[in-house]
């Protein structure tokens, strides 16, 4: 928990943050920051998993919601839970990065139903457009699993209208992946490809083919693949590279579960492998 007189000093240095997480997703350059702290969050803004664990296992002054933000991004969300238990939201910006985690938590745990109301409390506090645009995003995906599809086609238009101008965000792709899922079941797959192949086309016309970026593509492609029942082994092998690159631990396993489902790897050594629970559920349904 945030001390008493490290308070006001906390809640500026999450303002200050705030303010370079917009600029990096409106221009895509980092601005000028300094200390440790600020190199942790650089970061995980970055994606690069591997050095934002290492700086927060190495410093104990890194500020809690950095630690948070790396801890849902390797898949500890566990840690992130017990984490959130003590801290306190002391500005709107801090409350629902609270709220953006607890509905993370939720979601790992395919508890889509509670995820959706945590999301709801998160976007009647207008919170600012990167903020807004993952809210809805995840809360799109959430009515998807839900099968809740108007409300996920509706969640979808919202953040459209906030992804158009930050193209340069993962959430962006995660929106168009959730999209492109919703398009293969309410419309077709060969449209869903559509959509997908030009989003490809978009990005490398405009040069800002990020690894996480065409990290999400590769899942989305391999989600159409597997509604298509065609064989996917290939790029699961590239996915499981690209995870490998950005330090993804959970999604290291989850390309290492697509790889079993083609006949790649054993499920079995998966199972005593990785410790997550979502890689174990999948493992029973497969």
């Amino acid at each position: 928990m945030i001390s008493m007189e490290n308070k006001n000093a906390s809640k500026a240095t999450w303002a200050r943050w705030s303010q370079a997480e917009r600029t990096i997703y409106s221009t895509a350059e980092f601005p000028k920051l300094s200390s440790v702290g600020a190199e942790a969050f650089k970061a995980t803004m970055s994606n690069d998993i591997r050095k934002a664990k290492f700086l927060c296992l190495s410093n104990k002054d890194i500020h809690p919601f950095v630690k948070l933000k790396t801890g849902a991004m390797a898949g500890d969300f566990a840690n992130v839970e017990s984490e959130l238990n003590e801290l306190e939201a002391e500005s709107l910006s801090a409350m629902n990065e609270v709220l953006h985690r607890r509905a993370q938590i939720e979601m790992h745990s395919s508890r889509y139903d509670k995820a959706v109301g945590i999301l709801d409390k998160g976007l009647q506090s207008s919170p600012e457009v990167a903020t807004r645009l993952a809210l809805f995003q995840m809360r799109a995906l959430c009515h998807f699993e839900l099968m809740n599809f108007s409300q996920a086609y509706q969640d979808l238009r919202e953040g459209q209208a906030l992804a158009d101008f930050l193209l340069n965000s993962p959430t962006s792709a995660y929106l168009l992946a959730t999209k492109v899922r919703l398009i293969a079941h309410m419309q077709s797959i060969k449209e869903a490809y559509s959509v997908l192949d030009r989003y490809w086309k978009k990005l490398n016309d405009e040069e800002k083919l990020k690894k996480d970026i065409v990290f999400v593509l590769l899942r989305t492609e391999i989600y159409l693949r597997q509604l298509e029942k065609n064989d996917y082994s290939s790029w699961s092998i590239v996915e499981k590279r690209f995870a490998e690159s950005l330090g993804y631990e959970l999604y290291i396993g989850l390309s290492d579960v697509h790889r079993a489902a083609s006949g790649q790897v054993s499920f079995d050594l998966l199972a005593t492998k990785y410790r997550y629970d979502k890689i174990h559920r999948l493992i029973k349904i497969l």
